[in-house]
């Protein structure tokens, strides 16, 4: 074969499907002649693509180059097409006749992208994350892709492309969407030098969407509330991959260089995860699988920094889409069940896993005692009230139990106890020992706000109190 013969037959099928045309005028007339005829098979329901390639017999291909025409099945697409493709084509412009292969089976599937790929503009050298998908009110009933505006700089509408991962300027590249809402952040200025607490990007996805993540752990929630010093979070990054880290600062402002303008940021957390170019846009998780923010970028330490997703879900009030959560957990979406039995979990744990089961389950009594107040400085809900600042002193960032607390899993038979007792709580099945009790503390102490009351109850190494509030 020749570069002459491939030229020949690659010029035959452009000249076939119109993408070329002859200079000569009776050679285009003759061209649109030979093209009117060849619609009555090109058109057909059958037809599902046409190439350039080496003619195949018995699945064998063989030296001569040939035009391709894919055909959804030959039989019985026999009656409808296969008599109507012709052996050879002869088009004006072209010598010699050229060959034709009919083969079967060869439909392009729809690639399905799976968060926490790389995507990009049409058209940018740059890449980033596809972070989640998201329902945002007011934008689109449908889900969209959740990632951060410096990711994609094409504008309103303009189409979005997946890398697959890991992501890299050589991947190929297919349609994944379109830009439907892009919020960059604005510049610093004198008058105002941290503008800024997100940017991001949302996505009309016009392919199929995996859901769970790469690393296997779809999100099952969206945190409202702050992360502490040290907390563990996790991500999965289009160049890194799974990625662990440590929250190492909190309420960080700073500032970040975009295409040669400097943008400040406000209310920002810096964790240790490596994370490297290309992450951007990924979702950050907390433990139980909460989704607390969107990675940004990194700092000259080499910490990354994560946008919180609280501001975002005040100004948009995501959720996930009800497909997003994972099997079993589709209560959760109204609920948060899971989430509220985690926690209270790990408070009882952390609060009273020398104590015997009683003096545990009172514990969750004084939880969902606070719950059920509905006062705003104990907590709304039972994470509220668990992680609510100076209340449960096992939840206290610096404290030596709170990175045993974090760890601690149901391997761990003491935590294995306090899960059915929390989820006893929860579901409104454990009976309260305290009588109404907000309050407790151990015998060998006596804090201020217990004097001049005196205990509901006294279980174990605790006493309850029900009469302050």
């Amino acid at each position: 074969m020749s570069a002459g013969d491939l030229n020949r037959v690659r010029r035959a099928l452009q000249l076939l499907l119109g993408q070329r045309k002859p200079r000569d005028r009776a050679a285009r007339a003759a061209l649109t002649r030979a093209r009117k005829a060849a619609n009555a098979w090109l058109s057909a329901t059958c037809i599902e693509g046409i190439a350039v390639g080496h003619r195949r017999t018995g699945g064998i291909a063989q030296r001569e180059l040939a035009i391709i025409v894919h055909v959804s099945a030959k039989k019985p697409a026999e009656e409808v097409c296969s008599t109507l493709i012709p052996a050879v084509l002869r088009l004006p412009g072209v010598a010699g006749p050229i060959p034709v292969d009919v083969v079967e089976g060869s439909a392009i599937a729809a690639q399905a992208f799976r968060c926490g790929e790389a995507l990009a503009s049409e058209r940018s050298p740059e890449w980033g994350t596809l972070g989640c998908l998201v329902i945002a009110p007011g934008i689109s009933d449908e889900a969209l892709v959740l990632t951060c505006a410096h990711v994609l700089d094409g504008p309103l509408q303009s189409r979005v492309v997946g890398l697959g991962f890991p992501g890299g300027e050589s991947n190929p590249r297919a349609a994944l969407g379109t830009l439907v809402l892009h919020e960059p952040p604005l510049p610093s200025s004198a008058e105002d030098p941290w503008p800024n607490l997100y940017e991001l990007a949302l996505v009309k996805p016009s392919s199929a969407i995996d859901e769970v993540p790469n690393n296997g752990q779809a999100p099952i929630g969206l945190r409202k509330t702050s992360l502490a010093e040290h907390e563990p979070v996790v991500l999965f990054g289009a160049k890194s991959g799974q990625l662990s880290g440590r929250v190492t600062q909190i309420d960080y402002n700073g500032r970040v260089e975009f295409d040669g303008q400097v943008f400040g940021f406000s209310g920002l957390v810096l964790h240790d995860a490596p994370t490297q170019a290309g992450d951007s846009g990924a979702v950050v998780m907390d433990l139980q699988r909460r989704i607390v923010g969107l990675h940004m970028g990194s700092i000259a330490s080499g910490e990354a920094v994560m946008i919180p997703i609280g501001p975002i879900l005040r100004r948009f009030k995501l959720r996930l889409p009800e497909r997003s959560v994972a099997p079993g957990t589709e209560a959760l979406m109204h609920e948060d069940r899971a989430l509220a039995i985690d926690t209270l979990a790990r408070t009882i744990w952390g609060e009273a896993r020398g104590e015997p089961v009683q003096g545990q389950e009172a514990v969750a009594n004084v939880v969902m005692n606070r719950v059920r107040k509905r006062r705003k400085r104990w907590g709304l809900t039972v994470e509220a009230v668990c992680r609510m600042p100076k209340q449960f002193s096992c939840w206290n960032p610096g404290g030596a139990n709170y990175p045993k607390l974090i760890k601690v899993d149901s391997s761990n038979a003491s935590f294995g106890v306090c899960l059915d007792i929390a989820r006893r709580a929860v579901n409104g099945e454990l009976a309260d020992r305290t009588g109404g009790s907000t309050h407790y503390h151990t015998r060998t102490v006596a804090p201020e706000w217990s004097r001049g009351h005196s205990p509901a109850a006294a279980i174990g190494n605790h006493v309850f109190f029900n009469d302050i509030d």
